[in-house]
């Protein structure tokens, strides 16, 4: 957090990040992923890639209502990510018309 620039800033969150992938490895849900931080595409910043740590736990996912559930909600994500309405963001009442949208299909 006191790091001047952000290239000590990145080294640092990287081996946060690569901890934080040895310990889900260990766990054993799905197939352990490589734990080192990689480029992001041609940009100069290094990221875990977290992505292939949820293909890997989803793939794993056995119960057919449990696979069912995140099919559903898993194109979608966070409701911040598609709406940037503050009036909407910060009421509950308004966010409750939304949840059609998480609802796995019937």
């Amino acid at each position: 957090m006191n790091s001047r620039t952000w290239p000590d800033r990145e080294q640092h969150l990287c081996v946060a990040y690569e901890a934080v992938a040895r310990m889900h490895n260990s766990l054993g849900i799905g197939v352990a992923q490589a734990t080192a931080c990689m480029t992001f595409y041609q940009r100069p910043y290094r990221v875990l890639g977290a992505g292939r740590f949820v293909k890997a736990v989803s793939d794993a996912i056995e119960d057919s209502e449990v696979k069912r559930i995140f099919t559903a909600s898993s194109m979608i994500g966070g409701v911040d990510q598609f709406v940037d309405n503050t009036n909407l963001l910060g009421s509950a009442d308004l966010r409750a018309h939304l949840r059609t949208l998480f609802d796995p299909p019937s």
